[in-house]
């Protein structure tokens, strides 16, 4: 399973991480398929990745974890290439622009830096950094997730909560295919990061 991109193309009613900087882990890579946006009134491919923030947990004892949603491009504006650029700080080559898989950023530590909405309801992930050299993060303790909306293992599907779920059957690729449950593969998770190495 791969989610490639290239060039041209809150957590219910837990408590909100407080506004800082954590050491953390991407667990979680969901690809959310081609979403409408009211705002822009246009649609676009988009990934959701998952972040344990080390060492913090919610009030039920699980790891805490934070989402941002991404668009699915590699152009020179966009978020999505501006963050992996600083996560693994160095830019990227031609050849990588053409086709990145996504799912080398799996288990891969980072610093992320939280900041909260201005309504205060929602915790966002405003940064993504590398480690600085030397330092280690401890495993996750969560799950590792790869969801392809090109190839949906539905196993993986039904751990997700209703409110992810509603927003993939919202994306037309899951439209194109109501009533198909195809894909159940199984696949190793990815080989664990060597924290001193570039994570990708």
């Amino acid at each position: 399973m791969s989610v490639k991109v290239s060039e041209g193309s809150s957590s219910g009613d837990f408590k909100l991480p407080e506004p800082a900087t954590y050491l953390a882990r991407c667990v979680q890579l969901i690809d959310i398929g081609t979403q409408y946006s009211e705002h822009y009134r246009k649609s676009a491919h988009k990934i959701t990745f998952g972040f344990e923030l080390l060492g913090e947990t919610r009030d039920d004892g699980e790891p805490m974890l934070v989402f941002h949603r991404f668009t699915a491009s590699l152009h020179k504006n966009a978020a999505l290439r501006a963050s992996l650029e600083s996560w693994r700080a160095k830019p990227f080559t031609p050849e990588e622009l053409e086709s990145f898989d996504l799912v080398k950023v799996l288990g891969a530590p980072c610093y992320i830096n939280i900041v909260h909405s201005d309504d205060g309801k929602w915790a966002n992930v405003k940064s993504i950094m590398a480690l600085p050299k030397g330092t280690t993060a401890p495993p996750a303790l969560s799950e590792t997730l790869l969801f392809d909306i090109d190839n949906p293992d539905m196993t993986v599907y039904e751990k997700f909560g209703d409110k992810m779920k509603a927003i993939i059957e919202a994306s037309e690729e899951w439209g194109a295919r109501t009533g198909k449950q195809t894909g159940d593969s199984h696949e190793a998770p990815p080989t664990p990061f060597d924290d001193n190495e570039p994570p990708f």
